[in-house]
């Protein structure tokens, strides 16, 4: 896919971010074929029907003191990257083979921290929905590329270190 095309791709999804009420940070995906043409897309936020956390409800990992990335025990929030994989699946879309992009929104409390890879859940939904690869922003405003059979050794790995103080 030509890069001007991967980046018009990554400026929808902060686009698709910005319908997030997440008060911290606000995260849009884009699933499309291997042409560029999307799929579907998807923002984090509370699963349908329920009150919007950081909008009707206050931040509940903020009234947890919950720090970002130590755990999700009280984040309501449905990631971006598996609300695009689900909602192609509602309108009976397959993901096989497709591209998955992420971005951040500027807008949101911790948006300074920019975009990163897939946390470790959302990562085993899209290695098990049959993403082939995906393109994020990092930190630093860099287009990152991997492809997704790249994490079954970063899988093994996470494993194999919850393991070691037991012995294996």
């Amino acid at each position: 896919m030509k890069e001007e095309r991967i980046k018009n791709i990554l400026k929808m999804c902060v686009v698709v971010a910005e319908n997030s009420k997440c008060t911290r940070r606000k995260f849009g995906a884009v699933l499309t074929n291997q042409d560029g043409v999307q799929l579907s897309g998807g923002y984090n936020g509370s699963v349908r029907g329920s009150l919007n956390c950081g909008d009707e409800i206050a931040c509940l990992k903020d009234k947890k003191n919950e720090a970002s990335y130590q755990s999700y025990n009280y984040c309501p929030a449905v990631h971006a990257e598996v609300n695009a994989i689900l909602n192609a699946a509602r309108i009976g879309v397959s993901v096989v083979g497709s591209i998955l992009f992420l971005n951040s929104s500027p807008v949101g409390s911790r948006s300074d921290m920019g975009c990163e890879r897939p946390c470790l859940g959302c990562r085993r939904v899209i290695i098990n929905s049959g993403v082939k690869e995906i393109y994020f922003v990092d930190k630093e405003g860099t287009i990152i590329h991997e492809l997704i059979s790249s994490w079954i050794p970063m899988e093994n790995r996470w494993m194999e270190n919850v393991t070691l103080p037991w012995g294996k």
